[in-house]
């Protein structure tokens, strides 16, 4: 006759065993992710200094068409007026910036992709050529900034890219009526997110500047484009069969297939968080870039 002790005894000692089943069977589970997560941690390693000799994610933003201008501005200053330090109010003139995105934008590319190794790892990178293309129509007064000189013969445009070291090539500017313009880098004032600038001729009030250029990149994992235009349209294809679409907007228009894709993007001013123009001396000039990688 089994006693109620021995039943219990008899279920205890098989729940113990069961518990003690399901630790033994944990044991390679624990090692198994050890070694998962060490191979995951050479992974990104490997992937890591592919992308640092190729060319990381790559954030093409402009391009900002820079003007620089003079206006009088009031000053406080302290002055002795019939033996009495007073208080007097001056003007003076001071030097500032105006920055113009284009009215018209439109990028174009084919994107490359290749597959790169380091040891048992592999990485997949691109390359492409983006032909660049637009308008800008500067008008200070339109902009509500008030110049009283301006200095045309400085104008430039500016373009960033988030990894220099992946730019392959980078054609002149061509601006209609103008000798093509070489990109140079900046002199530190917008360098870190501006860095690259060409210098134009004949800008002037009133004047459309319809420019061009070409800019080989290459780089890994992601590229993305700044809508910087008051009309930005974007087109890219790809042998990629697998494209992920991230970003703050999604293609207008879209064909993915096992040959590759195509997308297009169409975006206006009005889906934009920054402001079409803005000065140095009243705003932050990087306040839209940083709005667009936010």
């Amino acid at each position: 006759m089994v006693t109620p002790a021995r039943r219990r005894l008899a279920v205890f000692l098989k729940l113990a065993g069961i518990a003690a089943l399901i630790g033994l069977l944990h044991v390679p589970v624990i090692l198994t992710h050890g070694v998962l997560q060490e191979r995951c941690n050479y992974q990104q390693k490997a992937i890591g200094e592919i992308a640092g000799l190729w060319g990381r994610e790559q954030h093409f933003t402009g391009p900002v068409l820079a003007v620089p201008y003079a206006c009088k501005a009031p000053v406080i200053r302290a002055r002795v007026v019939d033996g009495k330090a007073v208080q007097v109010e001056e003007a003076e003139l001071q030097t500032a910036t105006a920055y113009f995105l284009p009215e018209t934008l439109s990028v174009t590319g084919q994107v490359e992709p290749e597959v790169r190794h380091r040891g048992i790892y592999d990485a997949v990178v691109y390359g492409t050529t983006l032909k660049v293309a637009g308008a800008f129509q500067p008008d200070f007064g339109a902009a509500g900034i008030v110049a009283d000189r301006i200095d045309w013969d400085a104008a430039a445009i500016l373009i960033g890219l988030t990894d220099l070291r992946g730019i392959r090539s980078l054609s002149p500017c061509r601006v209609e009526g103008a000798p093509p313009a070489a990109f140079e880098a900046t002199d530190g004032g917008d360098g870190s997110l501006l860095p690259l600038k060409a210098a134009i001729e004949k800008a002037g009030p009133g004047r459309r500047i319809e420019f061009a250029f070409d800019a080989g990149v290459q780089g890994s994992e992601r590229l993305q484009i700044a809508p910087a235009g008051k009309a930005t349209t974007v087109v890219l294809a790809s042998s990629w069969p697998d494209p992920s679409f991230g970003g703050a907007y999604l293609p207008a228009k879209r064909h993915v297939g096992p040959a590759g894709f195509d997308a297009t993007w169409e975006i206006s001013e009005f889906s934009r968080g920054f402001p079409q123009t803005w000065a140095s001396r009243a705003a932050n000039g990087s306040e839209w870039v940083e709005q667009i990688e936010a």
